[in-house]
């Protein structure tokens, strides 16, 4: 199956040898099952993918086509066997020559190369000295609080220290680190169940009132003017019609105080005061409670490259209205998860809030499709919809020499068969990475 190029090549580098069989057939062929699924999934969106590894046996052969687009490169590593987790470190110097090797052969450049794990994240770092390229790489069990601190493991005896020390390193110095996640960390399994009147209550609310979520920063990015604008348009609406029973809760992290105070007198100036409160240095695993009161969260984003945003209301069984912009395009079905409108329309936004609050038939169908197993659901084509659109941003930026305007860390959220940190068992002999 020679399939050749005319699409854009990108490297996928994981150290461990690879396996095509589903998470069913052992732990430890989860973790490297899911960089196959993912590697098939990016070539049907228009990539030339090559996934190298290790060759563990002198029967495998060096190449071998996956999938249109998508072959298994085996470099040879000696020795061809399995190795521990201890061993392998010592053969960083190996699989930067032999990769290396490769490239010249065949006369391919590789102008973005993605590593799936702790040890192929060095290699990318070596090859990085000698050669112009963007280097992303894959955290797939560390939270955005551990990039600051290695002592934030401490607590994970199964993790090696020197795997973690490895992953510290090539979080600060590669171009773009990608974390993975099977869930977000603000996932309402994680907190109390309360029914929606009881948490609007336990935040002083009437239980009658119809509540709006916004959750995020306050600057035109994320689309502040416009929903408050629409917030405006809303509320002369529901006078007309005799309406007064809702609320908004802008639930913030800001903390540009010429930005928070810009917004409360914007608020004062459209006399929103009444409708709109807002909430300040509320902790993250207090976000909970917000969620569990609202009827409907807006994310008016301008722009929005991987809708982790929507996630966590969707894991809440909200009902959304956000903007029609990449990223949420991928994560929100329309009509049946929420509802995606033109960024930037106050008046789209403001019609939209209006009939998922007031149109009790649709609002129950949304909230019967935003389930416990949306998350879950989120296929490895949507996960490699994200990446490609990184990959497109990083690629320009390399070429224009323009810091792209991306998210980093970025986090992506993915399908329920993903391992926990937990699962993996680091004294098999086989190595589990990515």
């Amino acid at each position: 199956m020679n399939q050749t190029v005319h699409r854009q090549p990108i490297a996928l580098l994981s150290i461990g040898q690879e396996s095509v069989n589903p998470p069913s057939q052992g732990k430890q062929n989860q973790c490297l099952h899911s960089v196959n699924q993912l590697s098939q999934a990016l070539a049907k969106l228009g990539w030339q993918i090559d996934w190298f590894t290790r060759r563990t046996h002198p029967d495998q052969p060096k190449v071998e086509w996956t999938a249109p687009h998508c072959r298994t490169i085996r470099l040879n590593i000696e020795p061809n066997s399995s190795l521990s987790s201890a061993q392998l470190p010592g053969y960083v110097t190996q699989w930067v020559k032999a990769f290396q090797d490769f490239q010249a052969k065949e006369g391919t450049h590789y102008p973005l190369i993605h590593t799936q794990d702790w040890l192929s994240g060095q290699v990318g770092l070596k090859l990085k000295e000698s050669k112009r390229f963007e280097l992303i790489h894959t955290n797939w069990f560390t939270s955005k609080d551990s990039l600051n601190t290695i002592n934030s493991f401490s607590q994970t005896p199964t993790i090696p220290n020197h795997w973690l020390r490895s992953e510290s390193t090539s979080c600060e110095q590669i171009d773009q680190v990608i974390l993975l996640s099977s869930e977000p960390s603000n996932s309402p399994r994680q907190f109390p169940r309360l029914s929606k009147s009881k948490a609007k209550a336990k935040l002083g609310l009437c239980t009658n009132e119809k509540v709006v979520l916004y959750v995020g920063q306050l600057d035109s990015n994320q689309g502040i003017d416009t929903l408050i604008t629409a917030l405006k348009l809303y509320r002369d609406r529901t006078v007309a019609e005799g309406i007064q029973s809702w609320r908004c809760l802008m639930v913030s992290s800001e903390q540009n105080p010429e930005a928070k105070q810009e917004v409360k007198q914007w608020i004062h100036h459209l006399e929103l005061d009444q409708q709109v409160l807002m909430i300040e240095s509320i902790p993250s695993d207090q976000h909970w409670l917000y969620y569990t009161a609202a009827d409907v969260c807006v994310i008016p984003s301008r722009y929005e490259p991987f809708g982790s945003a929507a996630l966590a209301a969707l894991d809440h069984k909200i009902p959304i209205v956000a903007s029609d912009v990449q990223g949420l395009r991928f994560t929100i079905v329309p009509e049946e998860t929420g509802l995606l409108v033109p960024p930037g329309d106050a008046v789209a936004f403001a019609d939209a809030i209006h009939r998922v609050l007031w149109d009790e038939l649709f609002a129950c169908r949304l909230k019967r499709q935003t389930t416990d197993g949306v998350i879950s659901s989120l296929s490895w084509n949507q996960v490699a919809a994200h990446l490609s659109d990184l990959y497109r941003r990083r690629l320009a930026g390399l070429i224009t020499a323009v810091v792209p305007d991306v998210q980093n860390p970025c986090i992506l959220y993915l399908p329920s068969e993903i391992f926990s940190p937990s699962t993996v068992d680091f004294d098999q002999e086989l190595m589990q990475v990515s």
